[in-house]
């Protein structure tokens, strides 16, 4: 260290030169949110209310590529994941007599 920078020499084989990597990410597959229906009796019948807002789940891969003098050499699936998806959330009622 010197007046508290801090240097670092890194060295490498010259022929890793000639190799890239790329991410590429794939959603495969689109999960429609479920709906869960909640009954409240202090509630007018017939009327409804969104409690929650649902999102979609996905279903996703993450692949890398190598290249190798700009041509491709080789993927490799490095992640496959599940995102859930969120519930949307209506509630209904069902008093009658409001």
């Amino acid at each position: 260290m010197h007046y508290n920078n801090l240097y670092v020499n890194i060295y490498s084989n010259s022929a890793l030169n000639k190799k890239t990597y790329s991410l590429t990410s794939n959603v495969y597959e689109t999960i429609s949110p479920p709906v869960e229906y909640i009954l409240q009796s202090n509630i007018k019948e017939g009327k409804t209310y969104a409690i929650q807002k649902g999102s979609p789940g996905y279903k996703v891969r993450v692949t890398r590529n190598t290249y190798i003098d700009n041509s491709l050499y080789s993927q490799e699936t490095i992640s496959d994941d599940y995102y859930e998806p969120v519930s949307e959330i209506i509630t209904t009622g069902t008093n009658k007599s409001k």
